[in-house]
């Protein structure tokens, strides 16, 4: 499924280039196929292009910036993310663990 939701994106976004879905889902799939900077690329045509910074979006910035090494975009989607959900321990322990490691 995720292979044909990929080829249905790029065929819309060949001629709908601002198409937040297909945006949105091509972020996701970049994502999931390490590319990180991808994802975050395709995230920043999504939210240009008037896609809402929800939590799937502000989750997916955060693992994208993570994963990208930009603690410059990963922490204030973590902390946007610990004012949705305050109880995620998970995110709460690597917004930590972030913070932790700007001060070595």
């Amino acid at each position: 499924p995720e292979a044909v939701r990929h080829d249905w994106a790029e065929k819309i976004l060949a001629g709908a280039p601002d198409h937040t879905p297909s945006l949105l889902s091509e972020a996701q799939h970049a994502l999931s196929r390490q590319s990180p900077s991808r994802a975050l690329q395709y995230l920043d045509r999504y939210l240009q292009a008037g896609g809402l910074p929800d939590e799937q979006t502000l989750r997916l910035e955060f693992e994208a910036s993570a994963r990208a090494a930009r603690r410059d975009r990963a922490e204030p989607a973590a902390a946007a993310l610990l004012g949705i959900a305050p109880g995620d321990l998970d995110l709460r322990m690597r917004h930590a663990q972030m913070a932790l490691d700007a001060h070595d």
